[in-house]
């Protein structure tokens, strides 16, 4: 916890932070609370949950990931690679038989 509150300090001081991966559902509307964590053998990471506006910044101790895994619930999951564009969007359909 105290190493992403400081990347997020540390991104909020600097000029050119954006987000790296930006959750919406089939609408385009921003998911917040949507987890978001590496997906590899090689690293081992916690699960970073978006803000309000569906977003979030990846950890500079992580810069590595290639694929991430993005899940809320009422949503279906999905596992995704990191576009060298920032940010990465990731669609989130909702799970079948509910609306949304």
């Amino acid at each position: 916890m105290k190493s992403i509150l400081l990347s997020s300090l540390a991104c909020l001081l600097s000029l050119g932070c954006s987000a790296d991966v930006r959750v919406v559902d089939e609408n385009g509307n921003p998911i917040k609370g949507a987890f978001v964590e590496p997906s590899s053998l090689s690293m081992n990471g916690r699960a970073i949950l978006t803000d309000d506006d569906g977003e979030v910044s990846l950890p500079f101790t992580v810069q590595e990931w290639k694929w991430v895994h993005v899940s809320k619930r009422g949503y279906q999951a999905a596992h995704v690679g990191l576009s060298p564009q920032r940010p990465t969007q990731v669609v989130l359909p909702s799970e079948p038989g509910r609306r949304r």
